[in-house]
C-alpha cells in the first residue's frame, strides 16, 4: 500500500504541484468569505441570520458526535431543527415548501407499512426531519432583504472552498492517518468503521490503485456532490467581485474545486458538474462558456481522469454492470410495491443474509429508483413535483446571478442523483435544502 501511495504521488507530481499553488490562494479566499459574511451579518436584523450563515458555511467541517457505540449524530442534525424552532419571525410557507414538508411526512408514514424494519424507517425519517427543514429557515431568513441574500450566496460558496481545501490537504497527506483520525471526527466513528469495511477511497485506473479525494466527507462521491452544489455560487461570487485580488482568489478557488472533483474519480460528480456547468455557461454568457470549456478540457486531459470518464460509458465494466443490476432490481421493487417497502428498507429486501447492519451500503445507485422503491409512486411524485417547482421558480428568476446559481446547482444535483444517493447526507442535504429555500423565496417574490 505504501508503494502504491508513493507511486501515485510521483505520478501526480504536476497536478499536486498545481494544487499546492492553488491551495496557497485558500487564505485570501477564506478572508474574502469571512469579510463578506461579516459585512452582511452586521446589517442583519436577527442573530438567527448570523447563526444560519455560519452554519451553512461550516457544514463541510461540522463534527459528528458518537454518544454510544454504533450510533453517530452529525451536529448539523442538532443546530438545524433548533434554528428552525427558535426562528424569531416565522411566516407561512409557500407551495414549494408545502411539497417538501409533504414529501418528508410521507417518508415518515412509510414506516407504517415497512416490509423489513419499522425502526430503520423511523431512523431514516428522523434524518430527513432534522435536515430538510433548513429550507424553511432559509426562506424566512431571505425575507430580510439583499444583505441576507448576499450572505446566503457567500455562505454556500464558502462551504465549497472549505470542502475543497480540506480535500486537498487529505489527498496530499496519509490515507491511513486521515481514516483513523479525521474521518471519525467529521463523519462519526461508526461511519468511519463502515468506510474501512467498504472503502471506496481508491480507484483502479492505469494499472494501479489511485487515492481519491475525500476531505472531511465519508466518501469521494459525497465530496463531489458538495462541490457540484457549491460551484455555481462560487462562480457568482467570482463574477461579482470588484477588487482584482478578490476576483483572482475566487477564480483560484473555482479551479481548485474543479480539480478536486476530478480527483474524486466520481462519475456521478462528473455528470453533475457537466450539467451544472452547461446551465451556468448558458446563463452567464460566452465568456463563461469559454472558461468552463477550457477548464473542463484541461481537467479531463489529466491522466486517469479521462480514462475514468471513458469507463463510464463501458457497460461491460464491472462497476457499471453491477449498477445496471441494481437499477433493474430497484425498478422491479418499485413495480411490485406501489406504496414502497418503507423508508430505509430497500436493503433489507434485497439482502437479508450475511453480516448486515443499518449502515451496510446497499442501494439502487439511483435516487429516483430508491425513492420509488421505498416510498412508492406517491413519494417519488412528491419529490419530482418539488424539484420541478424549484426549477420553474429559479428559471423565471434566473436573469439574477444568484437565481442562476441556484438553478445550476439543483440541476447538477438532480443529474448526479441518477447515479448516487445523497438524500441522507448531513452535509449534502442541508446544502440542497438551503437552495430549495432560496427557490421558495424566489417564488414568493414572483407572487408579490
Amino acid at each position: 500500500m505504501t508503494e502504491t501511495l508513493l507511486g501515485v504521488r510521483y505520478l501526480f507530481a504536476l497536478p499536486a504541484a498545481l494544487a499546492v499553488g492553488v491551495g496557497a490562494a485558500l487564505a485570501p479566499v477564506a478572508a474574502v468569505v469571512a469579510a463578506g459574511l461579516t459585512a452582511t451579518v452586521l446589517g442583519m436584523r436577527t442573530r438567527a441570520g448570523w447563526v444560519l450563515a455560519a452554519g451553512i458555511l461550516l457544514l463541510p467541517i461540522t463534527p459528528a458526535l458518537n454518544p454510544w457505540p454504533g450510533f453517530d449524530v452529525a451536529v448539523s442534525r442538532l443546530w438545524i431543527p433548533a434554528t428552525v424552532l427558535l426562528w424569531p419571525r416565522k411566516s407561512r410557507p409557500n407551495q414549494l415548501l408545502f411539497w417538501l414538508g409533504l414529501a418528508v411526512v410521507w417518508g415518515a408514514l412509510s414506516a407504517l407499512w415497512a416490509g423489513g424494519s419499522a425502526v430503520w424507517a423511523v431512523r431514516k425519517a428522523f434524518v430527513w426531519a432534522t435536515l430538510w427543514p433548513l429550507a424553511f429557515a432559509v426562506y424566512w431568513w431571505l425575507r430580510e432583504g439583499e444583505g441576507a441574500e448576499r450572505a446566503f450566496v457567500r455562505a454556500i460558496a464558502g462551504a465549497g472552498v472549505l470542502a475543497a481545501g480540506a480535500a486537498l490537504i487529505g489527498w496530499l497527506g496519509s490515507a491511513a492517518f486521515w481514516l483513523a483520525r479525521v474521518t471519525p471526527l467529521f463523519a462519526g466513528a461508526t461511519v468511519a468503521e463502515t468506510v474501512q469495511s467498504f472503502s471506496s477511497w481508491f480507484v483502479h485506473v492505469g494499472g494501479r490503485d489511485v487515492l481519491r479525494a475525500v476531505g472531511t466527507l465519508p466518501d469521494p462521491h459525497t465530496l463531489g456532490a458538495v462541490l457540484v452544489v457549491a460551484l455555481p455560487f462560487m462562480a457568482v461570487v467570482w463574477q461579482s467581485a470588484v477588487r482584482p485580488r478578490q476576483k483572482a482568489a475566487w477564480f483560484a478557488s473555482m479551479v481548485l474545486a474543479v480539480g478536486i472533483i476530478a480527483l474524486t474519480f466520481s462519475r456521478s460528480a462528473y455528470a453533475g458538474l457537466a450539467a451544472a456547468g452547461f446551465v451556468a455557461a448558458c446563463r452567464l454568457g460566452r465568456k463563461f462558456v469559454l472558461i468552463f470549456s477550457a477548464t473542463a478540457a484541461l481537467t479531463f486531459a489529466v491522466p486517469f481522469v479521462g480514462e475514468r470518464t471513458l469507463v463510464a460509458v463501458d457497460l461491460g465494466e464491472g462497476s457499471n454492470a453491477e449498477r445496471l443490476v441494481a437499477w433493474r432490481t430497484g425498478f422491479a421493487t418499485a413495480v411490485t410495491h406501489p406504496l414502497g417497502v418503507g423508508l430505509g428498507n430497500y436493503p433489507l429486501l434485497v439482502r437479508s443474509e450475511g453480516d448486515f447492519t443499518y449502515r451496510t451500503p446497499v442501494s439502487t445507485h439511483n435516487t429516483y429508483l430508491e425513492l420509488a422503491a421505498e416510498t412508492g409512486v406517491v413519494g417519488l411524485g412528491l419529490w419530482l413535483a418539488l424539484l420541478g417547482g424549484a426549477f420553474f421558480a429559479l428559471g423565471r428568476a434566473s436573469p439574477a446571478p444568484s437565481a442562476m446559481a441556484g438553478l445550476a446547482s439543483l440541476i447538477g444535483f438532480a443529474v448526479l442523483s441518477f447515479f448516487d444517493i445523497m438524500m441522507f447526507s448531513p452535509v449534502v442535504v442541508p446544502l440542497v435544502a438551503a437552495v430549495l429555500g432560496y427557490a421558495a423565496a424566489a417564488a414568493r417574490k414572483q407572487q408579490t
